[in-house]
């Protein structure tokens, strides 16, 4: 009990911490309280997820799905570290590694759909809201359509011509990474070219 009292101390800020006179009397003459300020949390993306799946192991069989998704996520990010030579990943590094996975589980979903295979898309939806937890928000069609039309008036100051279709997408790309899904916005921007 007091192993884990010391370790839950050890992660928290000093701020968070109060020191107290005990009372007369007592032994040590101080206690230590907890104050109700939030504490930001200053744990990686990576530390959370192993975190997580110590927590879904011990939920037994009703976390089985989320179990899945999270130790693919870990061993997708490890597999990434270990290609890059680096100790650990950032979470800019592991949004990245998150964001692949995603799109994959996106591209899974429509095939078993499409192949009638609505179980298998069921457990792929739900790996995927596992990952979209971990990512930005993807920006909503109007305004992705807006930054379209943005980036055809720079790519394009003649009008729109189907040809420069690359160097919106460019364009577009370079304004807003990770803010939208790629696949959409070049569907979108052949709409917008003609």
């Amino acid at each position: 009990m007091v192993c884990r009292l010391v370790a839950a101390l050890l992660l928290l800020p000093l701020s968070a911490l109060s020191f107290n006179a005990g009372p007369a009397g007592s032994r040590g003459g101080h206690a230590v309280t907890l104050s109700r300020s939030p504490v930001v949390s200053t744990m990686s993306i990576q530390d959370d997820i192993k975190d997580r799946i110590r927590s879904a192991m011990k939920g037994g069989p009703d976390r089985k799905a989320e179990l899945q998704a999270l130790r693919l996520m870990a061993s997708a990010m490890t597999t990434k570290t270990k290609e890059s030579g680096a100790e650990s990943l950032d979470d800019e590094q592991a949004k990245q590694v998150l964001t692949k996975l995603a799109k994959m589980r996106k591209e899974s979903i429509e095939m078993f759909e499409a192949g009638g295979k609505m179980e298998a898309a069921a457990l792929e939806k739900t790996e995927l809201a596992i990952l979209e937890g971990y990512l930005p928000a993807i920006a909503d069609e109007a305004t992705v359509r807006g930054w379209i039309a943005d980036a055809i008036v720079v790519a394009c100051p003649d009008g729109p011509d189907k040809s420069k279709m690359g160097q919106v997408m460019g364009a577009l790309m370079k304004a807003h990474k990770g803010e939208f899904d790629g696949k959409q916005a070049n569907k979108w921007v052949a709409e917008m070219l003609k």
